[in-house]
Parts: C-alpha cells; sequence; structure tokens
C-alpha cells in the first residue's frame, strides 16, 4: 500500500511540476523557439547602439525585440524583468512610420525611463516584429533606469 500511494505521489508530482514548467517558468523559452516561428519569414532589421554604428539584423516575424537583441548579443539593452512588464531597461526608439501607441501599462514604465520620446518610444519587449518593420532601425537610448516594480 505505502509503495503504491509513493508511486502515485511520485508521479502526480512529476506530471505537474513537467506541466508548470513547460507551460509557465519556461514559457518564453518555448516561445523564442525556432520551431514556432518556422512558417514565418525573416524581416531585415537594423539596430543602433552605442557600442556600434548600426548592424543589421535578421529577425522572425513576430519575436519581440527584446528576444531579438538578445539573441544578437546587444548588450546594451537588459531587460531586467525578462520581458514581463515590470521595468523599463528594454526602452528602445522606434521610427514614426512604425511606431504604434503602448498600452497603458507600458506608458506607466515609460514614465519612469529616462530620455523618453513621444511618438518613439516603446518598450522592447512589447514591440513585435511585422513585416511593416522591414529595413527600419530601432535605436537603444544612451541610458537606462532599472525600477523594477
Amino acid at each position: 500500500m505505502n509503495n503504491i500511494l509513493s508511486k502515485y505521489i511520485r508521479t502526480t508530482f512529476i506530471t505537474r511540476f513537467t506541466t508548470m514548467n513547460v507551460f509557465n517558468t519556461h514559457y518564453r523559452s518555448i516561445s523564442n523557439c525556432n520551431i514556432l516561428y518556422k512558417e514565418r519569414s525573416t524581416i531585415p532589421l537594423y539596430i543602433e547602439a552605442i557600442e556600434f554604428e548600426r548592424k543589421k539584423i535578421e529577425a522572425i516575424e513576430g519575436q519581440n525585440i527584446l528576444d531579438i537583441c538578445q539573441a544578437n548579443d546587444i548588450i546594451e539593452i537588459e531587460g531586467a524583468c525578462d520581458g514581463t512588464l515590470a521595468c523599463s531597461t528594454c526602452h528602445i526608439y522606434l521610427e514614426p512610420n512604425i511606431f504604434t501607441s503602448p498600452c497603458e501599462d507600458e506608458e506607466d514604465l515609460l514614465d519612469m525611463a529616462p530620455k523618453v520620446i513621444e511618438g518613439r518610444s516603446r518598450l522592447g519587449c512589447q514591440v513585435r516584429v511585422t513585416k511593416q518593420m522591414k529595413n527600419t532601425t530601432i535605436t537603444i537610448p544612451t541610458e537606462f533606469s532599472n525600477q523594477m516594480y
């Protein structure tokens, strides 16, 4: 009896842990997996930062700017909250022709970011690459503020 109960508890724990691990804890890792982006096209973008003039990168449609920068070893963008909309360390400037309005939570975080430019500032974790972004330049500001909630 004790052996059967022990096996049930162990199986239940492993099943719940695996489910939680796959769907909650490592959601960003799974969402960045190239398997999910296999059918999507690549979009050429330019990233401008302090450490280099302008760098051309290939982004997969649907990825967010924070993940793209981290995948391309662009250290100028931190993403301290890991893309959970809790800081402003992934602050970026978009070109006016591709700018879309941020949500209210993002606007609150942008209020804490230094050097915000109206109509250009967004958080990189909230901006998804679209076909309209082809050959546009995304600029990373020279300074950021790490004030997590």
